[in-house]
C-alpha cells in the first residue's frame, strides 16, 4: 500500500502525464490522408444557397454544376432512398425553372408530389401502362431519329429483353435494327406506322425464310431521302440467306426479347406521344414513369427503352442559354439495361442534365453489365450516397473510396526514427451500422461527410406539400395503334 506522500506525488504527476500524452499526440504524431469534412469545410460546397440537388432532405444542396456530375445513391429497400432523397429532391425543385424525369415504380411519388408540382406551374406527365385511362402516351421510337440512335435502341431491346447474353442475340439485334429503319421509312405513307407494336408484328409475320415480309421490305427498304441506297435491301438478303435452323433461332431470340410488346396495353401506350423530349427543355415539366413494382422485370425493356430515348433526345444538341436543365431520378436502376449508359454517364454533364441513379446494391450493376462496364458506370459519378444497412460489397466500396489515414509518430522531438501505421478512416462494418437517419456522402474530389438525413415527412414544408391531392389524369383515347401494311 502506497504512503500518503506517494499518493500525493502520483496525483501531482497526473496533469503532466496528460500534457505529455497530448503533446505526443499533437506534436509528435502526424496524420495525413483521409478525414471527415468538418462543417466549415463542407459548407463551401454543400449549403442552402446552392441551386442544385438537395442531398440531406432538408436544406443542404450541391451546386447545379456539381449536380451535373451525377449522383449515385445506394440503399436497401426501406432505408430512406425515397423518403430521404428522391421525394425531397422533387419537392425542392418545385421552386426552380427546371424539368424532372422520375422512375416511379410504385406510383407513390406521383401520388405524393404531382399535386404540389402542378400548383407550382409544372406540366405533369404520368406514363403507366398498367392503367391506360390514367396514362399519357409516349412513343420511344420518335426519339430514334438517326441510324446510330436506331442501332442503340435495337441493341437495348434485345439485351434488355433477355435474362442473360444469348448466342443468337447478335443476329436478333441486326434484324431489329433493320426492321426499325424500314418502319422509319414507312412514315412517308403514315407517320404512325413507326411504333413498337408494328416491330413485333414484323417478327410474327416473318414466315419460314422471310416470305411473309417480301412486300413490306420491297416497299420500305429504300431510304426516302436517297432512293439509290439499297443497303437495307442488301442487309435483308444477307440475313435471310442463313441456314433455316439458325434463322429460326435468331427469330426466336428476337421474339423473346420483344415479348412485352405483344401486350396490347404496352402497344397502346407506345403507339403515339402526348409530349416530346424537346418539351422538357422549353416548359417546366415533370414526367413520372410507373409500373407495378412486382412487374419490374417484365417491364424492364420498356423502362430501359424510355430512358434510352430520353437520353437520345437530351444529348442530341447542346442546350442553349434559355433551355431548362433536366434532373433525372432513376430509381430501381438495377432492373434496367442500357448498353450505352457507360458512355452516357461520363459525357452527359455538358448537356445540363443531372442523373441520380438509385441502386439497392452494387451487385445489381454487375448482374446487368460486365465488370469493366460496371466499373465505368460507377466511375461516372461526382457524388455517392449511402444509408444504414448496406450489403458487404457496397460497404466495402465506400470504405475503399473514403481511403486510409497515414499516421507517423516519434517517441520524442530528437528521435530520428518514425513509427508508421495506416488504417481505414471508417471500416465497412461501421458503414453498415451507421444510425438509421444518418447518411454518408462521398465525393470524387472532396472529403467525405457523415451527416443526418431528414425524411420529407419530417420537413414541415415538404410534409404539407405531400398532403395535396395528386393530379387527375383522364385519357379515354383507345387505341392509337396504326398497323403498317405487311401483305
Amino acid at each position: 500500500m502506497k504512503s500518503p506522500t506517494e499518493s500525493l506525488w502520483e496525483i501531482f504527476k497526473l496533469p503532466f502525464r496528460i500534457i505529455g500524452f497530448l503533446f505526443k499526440r499533437e506534436v509528435l504524431t502526424k496524420q495525413e490522408g483521409a478525414s471527415f469534412a468538418k462543417r466549415h469545410e463542407f459548407s463551401s460546397y454543400l449549403n442552402s444557397g446552392n441551386d442544385g440537388v438537395l442531398v440531406d432532405g432538408n436544406r443542404l444542396r450541391i451546386s447545379s454544376t456539381d449536380s451535373f456530375s451525377n449522383i449515385c445513391v445506394i440503399a436497401k429497400t426501406g432505408r430512406g432512398k425515397t423518403a430521404g432523397y428522391i421525394a425531397p429532391v422533387i419537392l425542392d425543385k418545385a421552386k426552380d425553372k427546371a424539368s424532372l424525369v422520375v422512375n416511379d415504380p410504385s406510383g407513390e411519388l406521383f401520388q405524393k408530389t404531382s399535386g404540389y408540382m402542378k400548383s407550382k406551374g409544372f406540366r405533369v406527365i404520368h406514363i403507366t401502362p398498367d392503367n391506360l385511362t390514367t396514362s399519357h402516351r409516349f412513343n420511344p421510337l420518335m426519339e430514334a431519329k438517326t441510324n446510330t440512335e436506331i442501332d442503340k435502341m435495337a441493341t437495348l431491346l434485345v439485351r434488355a429483353g433477355l435474362d442473360e447474353d444469348d448466342f443468337w442475340a447478335k443476329g436478333a439485334t441486326q434484324f431489329v435494327s433493320l426492321f426499325l429503319k424500314c418502319l422509319k421509312n414507312s412514315q412517308i405513307d403514315n407517320p404512325d406506322y413507326y411504333n413498337l407494336g408494328n416491330l413485333y408484328r414484323l417478327f410474327q409475320s416473318f414466315g419460314e425464310a422471310g416470305e411473309g415480309l417480301t412486300e413490306f421490305m420491297s416497299n420500305y427498304s429504300i431510304y426516302n431521302d436517297n432512293i439509290d441506297d439499297d443497303s437495307l435491301w442488301q442487309e435483308w438478303m444477307r440475313l435471310t440467306s442463313h441456314h433455316n435452323d439458325g434463322l429460326q433461332s435468331v427469330l426466336m431470340t428476337a421474339g423473346t426479347s420483344l415479348r412485352v410488346f405483344s401486350n396490347p396495353d404496352v402497344v397502346d401506350v407506345t403507339a403515339s406521344s402526348d409530349f416530346s423530349i424537346e418539351d422538357l427543355r422549353k416548359e417546366k415539366t415533370i414526367v413520372y414513369f410507373s409500373v407495378n413494382s412486382q412487374d419490374l422485370d417484365y417491364y424492364a425493356p420498356l423502362v430501359s427503352l424510355f430512358f434510352q430515348s430520353l437520353f437520345n433526345g437530351l444529348m442530341r444538341n447542346l442546350p442553349s442559354k434559355n433551355d431548362l436543365p433536366v434532373y433525372v431520378l432513376f430509381d430501381e436502376f438495377g432492373h434496367a439495361t442500357l448498353p450505352s449508359f457507360p458512355t452516357t454517364i461520363t459525357t452527359i454533364r455538358k448537356y445540363n442534365v443531372s442523373i441520380s441513379i438509385v441502386l439497392q446494391s452494387i451487385k445489381q450493376l454487375n448482374a446487368r453489365y460486365n465488370d469493366d462496364l460496371a466499373n465505368v458506370i460507377m466511375g461516372g459519378f461526382g457524388f455517392y450516397i449511402t444509408y444504414s444497412g448496406s450489403d458487404n460489397q457496397t460497404a466495402q466500396f465506400f470504405e475503399n473510396m473514403i481511403g486510409k489515414v497515414r499516421e507517423t509518430q516519434k517517441r520524442n522531438l530528437t528521435d530520428l526514427v518514425h513509427e508508421y501505421r495506416e488504417f481505414n478512416l471508417i471500416h465497412a462494418a461501421e458503414i453498415r451500422t451507421i444510425q438509421d437517419q444518418q447518411q454518408l456522402i462521398v465525393s470524387s474530389n472532396k472529403k467525405p461527410v457523415l451527416m443526418q438525413n431528414t425524411r420529407y415527412y419530417q420537413n414541415p414544408t415538404f410534409n404539407r406539400a405531400t398532403n395535396m391531392p395528386p393530379v387527375e389524369i383522364h385519357n379515354d383515347k383507345r387505341s392509337g395503334f396504326v398497323r403498317v401494311p405487311i401483305k
